[in-house]
């Protein structure tokens, strides 16, 4: 599957979110025993909230259309803020939202992505 470039990245606000969630199996026993493991290889997982601000209606228009080339499908690489490391993440399913900011013609786009794994 092709990957596509997040664009326009140094335009991410400081208002964007982390959420980190574990994979898990557990068994409970009737006992009150409990195991709990890791779940596969990749058991832990970040999803972002990013929000690109102060966008011209040209750098508006390529995150748009970035984000509507990979739809949730399609798989977009990304160096998260403060990271060193590029990862894959989707789009959620939900898409993404266009907010003008003011009189002028700026705006901001908010997304939802989910990161996730390839076989290396």
């Amino acid at each position: 599957m092709a990957t596509t470039a997040l664009p326009l990245t140094a335009k991410i606000t400081i208002d964007s979110d982390k959420t980190v969630v574990f994979s898990e199996v557990s068994a409970q026993f009737g006992d009150g025993y409990e195991q709990v493991a890791p779940k596969g290889l990749n058991n832990i997982r970040e999803s972002w909230t990013n929000q690109c601000g102060a966008l011209t209606t040209t750098e508006k228009d390529t995150v748009v259309t970035a984000l509507n080339t990979v739809g949730s499908w399609g798989i977009l690489t990304w160096t998260p803020c403060g990271d060193s490391t590029q990862k894959l993440y989707r789009l959620s399913k939900d898409g993404y939202s266009v907010k003008r900011e003011g009189a002028n013609n700026v705006f901001s786009v908010s997304c939802s992505l989910r990161q996730v794994f390839d076989i290396t």
